[in-house]
């Protein structure tokens, strides 16, 4: 039984509890895109990495663009950087949007930096 003046009580209930929802399922997808954007960038190094190392000086370096071609059109970056004369760095960042949209506060870019020993011939 409703007593007086507790009438639409249910509705701002239902109100409350599907925004709350909205938020947090917001959330969870925001850092699902966020993880298999890292994953993504991960693979991107490893990939770059091993072609770089396992090929002759002779060629030219793999680029982001043969590799993952949307990446490098959405503004993905990939460096090379020598690490003594047998180690090769590469470091691939992922550019991503906001987590909250409308905050820029929230932001976090996916990298990858990763080194392996240069192998000699192809």
């Amino acid at each position: 039984m409703r007593r007086h003046g507790e009438r639409g009580a249910e509705v701002l209930e239902f109100v409350a509890c599907a925004s709350l929802l909205s938020l947090v399922l917001g959330l969870c997808a925001s850092a699902f895109s966020l993880w298999r954007a890292q994953a993504r960038a991960e693979d991107d190094a490893r990939v770059l990495l091993r072609q770089a190392v396992l090929c002759d000086a002779r060629t030219p370096r793999p680029t982001l663009l043969s590799v993952d071609g949307e990446a490098a059109r959405a503004g993905a970056t990939a460096t090379f950087e020598p690490e003594g004369d047998a180690l090769l760095r590469v470091r691939v960042v992922l550019p991503t949007g906001a987590l909250v949209p409308g905050l820029g506060l929230l932001t976090w870019t996916p990298s990858a930096t990763l080194v392996m020993r240069r192998e000699p011939g192809c």
